[in-house]
């Protein structure tokens, strides 16, 4: 029973597909604003 107290579960990591990888970077490079702007002003 000791061995869970203090023990996190870990999230999985999430996948981003390359053409999505490359539509964030180039609007950061475009529109000069960092990652968090782009992704918060970014429509689902």
């Amino acid at each position: 029973m000791m061995e869970s107290v203090g023990k996190k579960k870990r999230r999985a990591r999430r996948v981003f597909t390359p053409e999505f990888t490359a539509e964030i970077v180039e609007l950061r490079r475009r529109e000069d604003r960092s990652l968090g702007q782009v992704t918060r002003d970014r429509p689902d």
